[in-house]
């Protein structure tokens, strides 16, 4: 009995950490962290599923913070958008 349930605390302690995970990769490209550490928690995909997951969230591209589309990987990081103009401490700067 014990065995199990301390097999169910690792579990519900790898989960958890699975989505901080997803969560803070979703962060960092500006998409819906609550929902990807959702899908992150849920254990039900099993490992290729989190891998699976994993992986698509990773290839998604950055999105801007401001009017959500979507940024190459250079405008990212020059912060550049070119909708909405440039970004971050760059427009502080300039609104200064």
């Amino acid at each position: 009995m014990e065995t199990r349930l301390a097999i169910g605390i690792f579990l519900l302690l790898c989960l958890a950490i699975a989505a901080v995970i997803f969560a803070s990769i979703a962060r960092k490209k500006n998409r819906n962290a609550l929902a990807w550490g959702f899908l992150g928690f849920l254990g039900i995909f099993g490992f290729i599923g989190f891998v699976v997951l994993l992986i698509i969230l990773l290839c998604l591209p950055t999105l801007c913070p401001r009017c959500k589309k979507s940024l190459t990987t250079h405008q990212w990081k020059i912060r550049l958008c070119p909708n909405c103009g440039l970004l971050g401490e760059q427009q502080e700067k300039s609104d200064a």
